[in-house]
């Protein structure tokens, strides 16, 4: 049998470190009354507010980062 030596226990600032500079995520958010989509990096931090999903999309990729969904 295979034995696994998992790691020790990430504290929440590590996790939030964890793909900081190549994840961000995009949120579908209300603003000013109307729908719009927040881009925030990969610890929460908030960078831009977009008025399309495909505005966010062009955004991260003009920084070269990955953007994924939060649902």
């Amino acid at each position: 049998m295979t034995e696994f030596n998992l790691p020790q226990a990430l504290s929440p600032e590590d996790f939030a470190l964890l793909g900081s500079n190549e994840f961000v995520y995009v949120k579908e958010v209300i603003q000013d009354g109307s729908k719009a989509f927040a881009i925030h990096l990969a610890d929460g931090r908030p960078v831009a507010l977009t008025p399309t999903r495909e505005a966010a999309r062009i955004a991260a990729g003009n920084y070269n980062v990955e953007l994924l969904s939060v649902h």
